[in-house]
């Protein structure tokens, strides 16, 4: 019983990988989708940048943090 399920398993997680890289096989520049927030150009052109450099950034007071006036995490320190 024990063998069947991890076999089971197994066999959707193989599945699913072989879905996901038929996006890539057919896609025109055969490249896996940018996923990192601080690469990714749609996130950019939203203003939305690494949460890694905003942090550096906000500790050098570099940034502008007025558009998260209404944010619950931007008030939860005050």
């Amino acid at each position: 019983m024990f063998l069947k399920l991890i076999l089971l398993s197994i066999f959707f997680i193989a599945i699913s990988f072989v879905i996901m890289g038929i996006r890539v096989l057919f896609s025109k520049n055969r490249k896996f989708p940018v996923t990192e927030i601080g690469k990714n150009p749609d996130m950019r052109k939203l203003g939305i940048s690494c949460p890694r450099t905003l942090d550096a950034l906000s500790r050098k007071g570099k940034t502008d943090f007025s558009g998260c006036v209404n944010c619950a995490l931007y008030n939860a320190g005050k």
